[in-house]
């Protein structure tokens, strides 16, 4: 009996210490993922907004073009600056010890257009945002000033054509009149000399002195 015990104790030490030297397997590490395609004007700015952490950064930064860029930030922030019409793409990271229960905040500036937000909420201890900017050129429409000058200067050059064209209608007008005066003194002229020749020839032929 004591022999049984003793075999039932050495057989359980060996099973504890096999345990022992079983290696622990943790979870699979599971980012909290998140894609954004944002299409804006240049210049554009955005900026994070997150949970105190020291292991935060910008990385895979690439653009399309040799375009210019900014980003800086610390352990409560991240902001990008695109400087240039191109297309860039970029990841954020952000991780904690713990999950961390958090909503971070998302800021976008898109040429002179107001500031445009997003509230991303997050559970997880890895967050990883995926980003890519299409910047364009932000179309530009005419001020009210602009609109009246516009105006102001079409209206002048409508008064100027009509103008020219009263002034070159007067102009044949009196080049017509002109004309056909000059025919009409011609045409009288021609007449009294045809007139004073006839009596000058009836005359001479009656014998009568000129």
């Amino acid at each position: 009996m004591k022999n049984i015990k003793t075999k039932s104790s050495l057989v359980f030490f060996c099973f504890s210490l096999i345990l022992l030297l079983i290696p622990r397997v943790q979870a699979p590490f599971v980012p909290h993922e998140y894609i954004f395609n944002i299409p804006c004007y240049a210049p554009t700015k955005i900026t994070f907004n997150y949970a105190y952490t020291h292991n935060h950064s910008i990385s895979n930064i690439q653009t399309v073009g040799a375009s210019l860029y900014k980003h800086s930030g610390g352990p409560t922030y991240l902001e990008f600056i695109a400087e240039d019409i191109d297309t860039y793409s970029f990841t954020v990271e952000l991780h904690y010890k713990i999950p961390q229960n958090q909503t971070i905040v998302i800021g976008i500036w898109s040429g002179n257009q107001p500031m445009l937000g997003v509230s991303l909420f997050s559970h997880f201890e890895d967050v990883i945002i995926y980003v890519k900017l299409s910047v364009t050129k932000q179309p530009t429409y005419p001020t009210a000033e602009e609109t009246a000058l516009a105006v102001t200067q079409q209206i002048s050059k409508d008064l100027a054509d009509t103008y020219q064209a009263i002034k070159a209608a007067i102009d044949n007008q009196n080049q017509a009149i002109l004309t056909n005066s000059i025919l009409s003194l011609v045409s009288v002229l021609a007449v009294a000399v045809l007139s004073t020749a006839y009596y000058v020839e009836i005359r001479r032929r009656r014998g009568l002195p000129k």
